[in-house]
């Protein structure tokens, strides 16, 4: 059973006192429960406090509203949730906390792993602080109530603690995953066995030896490397290279037939378009017509050759 422990000190000096002698926390095996809210102690009761919840490991519930509790005071809580396993419940209502002091909180509480309800209403508390808030909020899975008027705030970022809130309370959103690790958009497959992780949660895991089929769909790498266009084409040809778009694979002493067309002739060269082969000593005849007159030159579209000595 809980057992709620109200005290007995009626001001800020009796409650210091009652807890410098630990009297507040005499029955700290079995305490799970402590209201020492409206007593007015400041920061100074709160610093005991804190130091005594640094030790505590059985208090879940602790309300400490309306006890003029300053930035100062936050930072000393602050540092007791940095240790303090076991509290679930604390109430700061009602104080003069600030944004550095919800700056010191949120930095204790995005590693607190017990805390699962917090109240910091009815404090000096503006935009610049709930931006700290939505912060610690983006790491903590654990905090599923926060008591804050967010109405007095920007409404970009009340809608971000609202929803840090419903992720927190929603299991099928949590971000905590067994085995630790989250997939890719919290959607995708684990990764496969020997790490990696298939290509947008869908592709087969890449073949024995390494590398990827391209898309999830095309066959292996031939032996030796490589890999076929798109999944669909042949094989290369002994030595290296492929042919162009399924045509037949180069002649003997390499080089490609343009588009299907026959191999060049003996020397090399290639017709033009399916020409004559070009005659002895090279050059090649212009569009069909004949060839060039001994000294070299070429008629002009099939005129008569040009005089001697050139022009």
């Amino acid at each position: 059973d809980r057992l709620a422990v109200m005290s007995v000190c009626t001001t800020a000096s009796a409650v210091i006192n009652c807890i410098e002698a630990n009297k507040a926390f005499e029955f700290a095996n079995s305490v799970t429960e402590l209201d020492l809210g409206g007593k007015g102690f400041g920061d100074d009761g709160v610093k005991l406090i804190s130091d005594t919840l640094r030790r505590n490991s059985t208090l879940e519930v602790l309300n400490l509203a309306d006890d003029r509790i300053r930035d100062a005071g936050a930072g000393f809580i602050a540092e007791a949730l940095k240790v303090n396993k076991t509290l679930t419940s604390l109430d700061l209502s009602d104080n003069y906390i600030g944004n550095e002091g919800v700056k010191l909180l949120s930095e204790a509480l995005a590693d607190n792993k017990s805390l699962t309800s917090l109240s910091l209403d009815y404090n000096s508390i503006d935009n610049a602080g709930l931006e700290h808030v939505v912060a610690f909020l983006k790491k903590n899975y654990t905090l599923k109530t926060l008591k804050l008027n967010l109405i007095l705030f920007d409404s970009t970022l009340s809608y971000q603690v609202e929803d840090e809130l419903e992720i927190n309370n929603d299991p099928s959103r949590s971000r905590v995953k067994a085995g630790g690790g989250a997939p890719t958009f919290g959607g995708g497959p684990p990764p496969p066995p020997g790490g990696g992780a298939p290509m947008f949660g869908g592709g087969p895991p890449p073949p024995p030896g390494g590398g990827a089929p391209r898309f999830g769909g095309g066959p292996p790498p031939p032996p030796g490397g490589g890999a076929p266009m798109f999944g669909g084409g042949p094989p290369p040809p002994p030595g290296g290279a492929a042919p162009r778009f399924g045509g037949p694979p180069p002649p003997p002493g390499g080089g490609a037939p343009m588009f299907g067309g026959p191999p060049p002739p003996p020397g090399g060269g290639a017709p033009n378009f399916g020409g004559p082969p070009p005659p002895p000593g090279g050059g090649a005849p212009v569009f069909g017509g004949p060839p060039p007159p001994p000294g070299g030159g070429a008629p002009n579209f099939g005129g008569p050759p040009p005089p001697p000595g050139g022009g």
